[in-house]
């Protein structure tokens, strides 16, 4: 009985530390719709989420953390805000009437995360901020444990009717953006895509620019990019299922009483073939 219990005991410790792990690293953040192309006056459901592998759970603390989320079409801005701030978990439901691409841009207020020194490093390697990297290596602070103040800027692509338009192109001035040059529900099969990223408007290059697509019942496939002068990166889409796009920036804290680094995380969500 006693090594029956010292058994679910360990199970239950080596469970806890597996999933605090998981959650550690489980950190990239998405806008995540139930389809992506609907016809027009069809309800629809937004849901903020927080995970990995396109894997996640609804995002908390909602009402403190959401700074704005929009929805922009071909005629116009609507603003989600208030309707997204009525509850923290439950997802945002809304009914599409304008036929065209309909672009949802969200971004959040500051939050703020501290890690020992191994960990931090370790998200470094895993998100390739290599700057930072770099930057802890020459002063010697690899191993010092870190304080990051991050913010969230998200997009999400929906296609409403057959008609794809323009709106994705549009530039919002997010602190971190990833503008598509062509809607993605405009490519032909096999087309390249090509992403700029701007970092405070302006192309930021040499960025490490993440791709992950998932399909029912498939693990997500995930490939790197790094960005070019411009803040270009390119990939085919060609597979069917949910694509994001993502990255980090960071940056030491102008302010170093409240943390040592400030962090911009972008992400952008289509799908191919639904």
């Amino acid at each position: 009985m006693k090594n029956s219990q010292f058994s679910w005991t360990k199970l239950l410790v080596t469970t806890i530390v597996v999933l605090f792990f998981q959650g550690l690293f489980a950190h990239e953040f998405w806008l995540g719709l139930t389809r992506y192309r609907v016809n027009p006056g069809t309800e629809v459901s937004l849901t903020f989420f927080v995970g990995e592998d396109f894997h996640g759970d609804p995002w908390a603390k909602r009402k403190e953390r959401l700074a704005s989320i929009k929805q922009h079409t071909a005629v116009g801005i609507n603003d989600l805000t208030k309707l997204a701030t009525e509850d923290d978990t439950l997802p945002v439901a809304l009914k599409v009437e304008q036929a065209g691409t309909h672009l949802f841009a969200m971004e959040s207020n500051n939050s703020f995360i501290e890690l020992e020194g191994e960990k931090f490093t370790e998200y470094l390697k895993e998100d390739g901020i290599d700057n930072i990297l770099q930057l802890r290596q020459n002063k010697g602070e690899s191993n010092k444990g870190a304080r990051e103040l991050y913010r969230r800027c998200a997009k999400t692509l929906l296609q409403v009717g057959n008609k794809p338009d323009d709106t994705p192109l549009k530039v919002l001035g997010q602190a971190l953006e990833i503008v598509p040059l062509k809607n993605p529900y405009a490519l032909k099969k096999n087309e390249t895509l090509t992403v700029q990223i701007l970092f405070e408007g302006k192309p930021l290059p040499n960025a490490v620019v993440r791709t992950w697509q998932k399909a029912p019942d498939q693990e997500t496939a995930k490939a790197r990019l790094r960005s070019d002068a411009e803040g270009k990166a390119s990939f085919v889409p060609a597979a069917a299922g949910e694509w994001m796009v993502s990255l980090v920036h960071m940056l030491p804290n102008a302010d170093k009483s409240k943390a040592d680094y400030q962090s911009y995380w972008a992400t952008l969500v289509f799908a191919v073939g639904n």
